[in-house]
Order: C-alpha cells, then structure tokens, then sequence
C-alpha cells in the first residue's frame, strides 16, 4: 500500500504542484523536476506512511512510526523518483518504495 500510495498520491501531487510552480528545476538524468514537486513527493509520502504504520503497526514505538520510519520511506521515495529516468518512476517508485519499507523498515 505504502509504494502505491507515494506513487499515486505523492508523484499525483507533485506533478499538480510542481506544474504550477515550475521555476526552480532540478534536471537529474535528463528528467527535469520541479523543486516544488520534489517537496511535495517528500511530505506526501511521509504523511502517508505515518498513517499507514499508525494504522497496520499499533504496537510499533511512536517516535518510530511518526517519524522515523516516513521520513526515510519519504526519502527513498523522492530520491528515486529524482534519478529515475524516461519516466519509469511509475514502475521505480512504488517498488522501492515498498521493498525499502518491508526490508529496512519491518520487524522480521
């Protein structure tokens, strides 16, 4: 759910946002982002992986589920999203995301 929703919602919103404030532009692998879009992507994904954990780990610690692990989902997530290339960030993003998530984030 997690990968879905950075990719729905927070590319979704980056885009709406970063059309609307195209000035500053970070062109990384031919692929040109807004600095609006990025923050936007950042504090989407962030904000939905906080709800996510809250929802579906109500016994994790809340300093790790409030902000640990969404500001690192958030990360990963932007950070993709800014070197993936030829638009494949609708594949790239979900799947990093998500596998980060399960991987690094998860108890096992």
């Amino acid at each position: 759910a997690i990968g879905v929703l950075a990719m729905g919602w927070g590319d979704g919103l980056a885009a709406v946002v970063g059309g609307r404030r195209p000035r500053r532009t970070i062109g990384l692998t031919g692929s040109r982002k807004t600095l609006a879009g990025s923050v936007t992507m950042f504090a989407v994904t962030a904000a939905l992986t906080a709800i996510l954990a809250t929802v579906y780990e109500p016994g994790a610690p809340l300093l790790r589920t409030l902000l640990a692990a969404p500001l690192a989902t958030a990360a990963v997530a932007t950070v993709v999203e800014l070197f993936t290339p030829w638009g494949l960030d609708n594949l790239t993003v979900p799947l990093a995301t998500a596998a980060f998530y399960r991987l690094a984030l998860l108890p096992v």
